[in-house]
C-alpha cells in the first residue's frame, strides 16, 4: 500500500459530506418539499418587505464584523511582527 500524502482523507472527507447533508441538504430539502403553489408565490415570499429586511440586516452586520475584523486583524499581525 502506497504511503499517502494525506492520511485520513477519506475520514475527513466523509465526515465533511455527513455534515453537509444534515445542516445544509436535508433542510433545503424539507423547505422546497412543502411549497406550494407556483413559483411566483415562492419569488413574492422571498421579495416581502419583512424578509428584504432580514436580507438587509444580515448582510450589512456580516459586511460590518468583516471591515472590523480586517483592521483589528491587520493591527494585532503588524503588532505581532514587531
Amino acid at each position: 500500500m502506497p504511503h499517502r500524502v494525506l492520511p485520513g482523507f477519506g475520514l475527513t472527507l466523509g465526515f465533511t459530506v455527513l455534515v453537509s447533508r444534515i445542516f445544509v441538504l436535508i433542510p433545503c430539502r424539507r423547505f422546497s418539499s412543502k411549497q406550494t403553489g407556483s413559483a411566483g408565490d415562492g419569488l413574492t415570499t422571498v421579495t416581502a418587505p419583512r424578509v428584504m429586511g432580514a436580507y438587509r440586516l444580515s448582510f450589512l452586520s456580516a459586511f460590518y464584523a468583516a471591515v472590523i475584523e480586517h483592521y483589528v486583524g491587520f493591527l494585532v499581525a503588524w503588532v505581532l511582527v514587531r
